[in-house]
């Protein structure tokens, strides 16, 4: 999900996939989990600098048409994080999947609007307040067993394609948490049970 192209191609193969149902799962895009994580520890090490992340997201944004306001939320929450972790001085496991996990935040917005622009209703999920439950291991969590009927309850009877967040869930004590790198190809194995899905494809 690097540029506006390999986008594209994820919006085509789900428009050719609408008569399955499918539920889609988004990794963030292509470079932004280091840009993330990098950004989180200059913070730690006192320059709160928010620019290469936010020059990328609305860059990209612009680039496929969409409103570069979409994701000001994230950016918006980012800022606040880099500001504290550099008044803090330091940078926790917990903090960094706190960062980390706005990355996929930012790019199932894009997806799904993209999708909406094209015609097909689509909605964002968050996968962490969808119910993905898992134990606190940060940044290598575990999903717990009552997150499979917690994703199944959530996603049945959205409007459209669920576009939902790779990599990150949610301990039990309300905490953001990661699955490790790929945790995105993890996230739709676990949806895919979670539905009975009759396939899980990995692109």
């Amino acid at each position: 999900l690097g540029d506006r192209e390999r986008i594209e191609t994820v919006i085509g193969l789900i428009q050719a996939r609408l008569s399955h149902q499918p539920v889609v799962v988004c990794s963030a895009h292509a470079g932004m989990t280091d840009l993330l994580l990098e950004g989180a520890r200059r913070a730690a090490a006192g320059e709160a600098d928010l620019a290469p992340i936010e020059d990328r997201e609305r860059g990209l944004l612009r680039d496929l048409g969409l409103e570069p306001t979409l994701v000001d939320d994230e950016l918006e929450r980012l800022r606040k994080m880099f500001e504290g972790l550099a008044l803090l001085g330091e940078l926790t496991p917990r903090s960094l999947d706190l960062v980390a996990a706005c990355g996929e935040r930012m790019s199932v917005k894009a997806v799904a609007a993209l999708l909406r622009l094209r015609g097909t209703p689509a909605t964002a999920v968050q996968a962490d307040e969808a119910g993905l439950l898992t134990d606190s291991r940060h940044p290598r969590a575990t999903p717990l067993p009552q997150a499979y009927a917690n994703l199944q309850e959530a996603l049945t009877g959205l409007e459209g394609v669920p576009v939902v967040t790779g990599f990150i869930g949610r301990d039990e004590e309300g905490n953001v948490t990661t699955l490790g790198r790929s945790g995105s190809d993890f996230t739709a194995t676990i949806v895919g049970r979670a539905l009975s899905a009759d396939e899980v494809q990995i692109w």
